[in-house]
């Protein structure tokens, strides 16, 4: 009978034998053999006087232990005590070896000689485990190594005798953790996409199912949970492989500077593992793709009439892929090298979408060497390509020029300049040129201005400055800023 202190209960004949040696054999799959395993090395190593003994043939065994797919899938069922035909029938089910561990080592304590018994934390009642506080493992990597509770050998004990050795710890680890990474390597990505950063590339460590990247800024990351770090991804694959993953931002480019990437494994329950982390300087996206200039058609629409702007220079480009848009500059006499260059002057934008676009110079460019320069970029990217350039000689449209124009000097400090309006002129402009007219062009004409609606100054000016010999320039503008011709008159 049990002790008052006890709960467990006796069934069934004893085996024989000062130490019970009970021999069995496991007619079990593979997938059983593991639970089977360790239920009976916890009877064996229990401190108990019984002794589970497996043989290889069924006609030595003293029990057989079978799956029997007619009990329900995480249970099993046993014969109680010695008894010709002894048997355990076990089915696993879903669950795993370790969690099913406590239910054979129940079964094989029915042939040792228990019952079932409801109170207490014992191996041995209806539900294994079930009055146990905790029944489960706090951890999913934990599993009761304690497979028999201290009544349960109790029990066994005022049957065989011995002396008690309980496992010390009640949860073991299933497994140790997964060990960091052997290898970790970043590079820069070449890719043309302004959101890809760099690559990170990893081998699969032992007992790892998956290995978590973060980054971080100047710092390494501290842990997944770290909330200052950006979780780039998950790389898996088989153990030993090695595997890579693109750190790709989702909507804009990553800010150039300093970086820790940190790849932490986790094994099959989501546990955290070694680490291993990499440093990497980030230079910033690449340029996008250069564009090309195909033609430069100078006075497509110099005087349009429908009352849309003039079109002075049609500047045809192609749009690369990967690029969002073009930008047109133009540069008088040399080629900027970035649109930031001193003198450089914007002249439009070209969408993405299609192989060619035209964009229309509007402003009226000086007469001379233009060069315009063409750059792409990216809405997420602030860097430009390189400058897709082509150069050539401007003239712009020109407005009539002046008629009648005279120069008469009237004393040693008066000119008297004369003209007649050509028709559409509205401005008027004079300068002097000492003392010869060389160099007379239209970008010196720019000294004093006279409107052709005013009666004072139309259409003569006196020069009262004149002393010597001078050559005047007369240019006119009509209302949509063209000039005329250069007249130029000579003063003796």
């Amino acid at each position: 009978m049990a002790a008052p202190a006890s709960a467990y209960k006796l069934g069934g004949a004893r085996w024989p034998g000062a130490t019970a040696r009970i021999r069995f054999y496991d007619a079990t799959p593979a997938s059983y053999r593991y639970s089977v395993d360790q239920a009976v090395l916890a009877w064996n190593t229990s401190g108990v006087r019984v002794r589970f003994v497996k043989v290889r043939s069924r006609r030595r065994a003293a029990v057989v232990i079978r799956k029997g797919p007619a009990i329900g899938p995480g249970s099993g069922v046993a014969s109680v005590g010695a008894q010709p035909g002894a048997f355990v029938e076990l089915n696993k089910g879903g669950l795993d070896r370790w969690e099913y561990v406590g239910v054979v080592a129940h079964e094989l304590g029915h042939v040792v000689g228990l019952e079932h018994e409801a109170r207490g934390c014992v191996a041995m009642s209806p539900a294994v485990y079930e009055n146990c506080r905790p029944s489960f493992p706090r951890n999913l990597w934990q599993w009761r190594c304690r497979v028999l509770q201290r009544d349960d050998l109790n029990g066994a004990r005022r049957r065989y005798g011995g002396r008690i050795r309980l496992r010390p710890k009640m949860f073991c680890d299933k497994a140790p953790p997964a060990p960091a990474p052997p290898t970790m390597s970043v590079t820069a990505v070449t890719s043309a996409s302004p959101l890809d950063t760099a690559r990170i590339t990893v081998t699969i460590p032992r007992r790892a199912v998956a290995v978590q990247i973060l980054r971080k800024p100047k710092t390494c990351p501290t842990g997944l949970f770290d909330f200052e770090a950006f979780p780039v991804g998950t790389i898996k694959g088989p153990v030993g492989g090695r595997r890579s993953i693109i750190d790709r931002q989702p909507f804009q480019p990553l800010e150039p500077g300093p970086y820790c990437y940190r790849a932490f494994a986790t094994d099959t329950w989501g546990r955290t593992g070694g680490s291993r982390s990499a440093a990497f300087t980030y230079a910033g996206p690449p340029p996008p793709p250069a564009p090309a200039i195909l033609a430069l058609t100078p006075n497509p629409r110099p005087r349009p009439t429908d009352g849309s702007p003039p079109v002075l220079m049609d500047v045809l480009v192609t749009v690369p892929t990967g690029a969002d848009f073009v930008d047109v500059y133009r540069h008088l006499g040399t080629c900027p090298a970035s649109s930031q260059a001193p003198g450089t002057l914007y002249v439009g934008r070209a969408g993405s979408g299609a192989a060619t676009r035209h964009v229309p110079d509007e402003v009226l460019p000086d007469d001379g060497h233009w060069c315009y320069a063409a750059f792409s970029g990216g809405f997420g990217n602030a860097r430009q390509s390189a400058p897709a350039t082509r150069q050539v000689d401007y003239v712009g449209p020109r407005s009539g020029t002046p008629t009648g124009a005279t120069a008469q000097r009237v004393d040693a400090t008066t000119v008297h300049i004369a003209w007649t309006w050509p028709a559409g002129a509205v401005i008027g402009e004079v300068a002097k040129f000492a003392p010869g007219c060389a160099g007379a062009t239209v970008a010196a004409i720019r000294l004093n201005q006279f409107s052709s609606a005013d009666p004072v100054f139309s259409p003569a000016v006196d020069d009262v400055d004149a002393v010597g010999a001078a050559c005047y320039g007369l240019v006119t503008e009509d209302q949509f800023g063209y000039p005329s011709a250069v007249v130029t008159l000579s003063v003796g």
